[in-house]
């Protein structure tokens, strides 16, 4: 079976050791941080982001297919994440 070239780059804020919980539950490494925001960038050429923070049972978000705006804040988030 051939292996997928994935990268998975995830960063939570939160409880630490709930974040290491979900670390060696999922085998990936998480990066902590303060910033509260929720998005998804996909294939660096789409991204989902959540318009508010609150912890109802409904999300409100927006999908945009946008390469050069997922591309823009891909590069932001890894410059964040080094």
């Amino acid at each position: 079976m051939e292996k997928a070239n994935v990268k998975i780059k995830v960063a939570l804020s939160g409880d630490e050791k709930k974040i290491k919980e979900l670390e060696n539950s999922f085998g990936v490494k998480f990066k902590k941080v303060s910033i509260e925001a929720k998005f998804f960038i996909i294939d660096r050429k789409e991204i989902l982001f959540y318009l508010s923070k609150d912890k109802e049972d409904e999300d409100t978000a927006i999908w945009l297919n946008s390469e050069f705006f997922a591309e823009a804040f891909a590069s932001l988030f890894d410059k964040a994440l080094k």
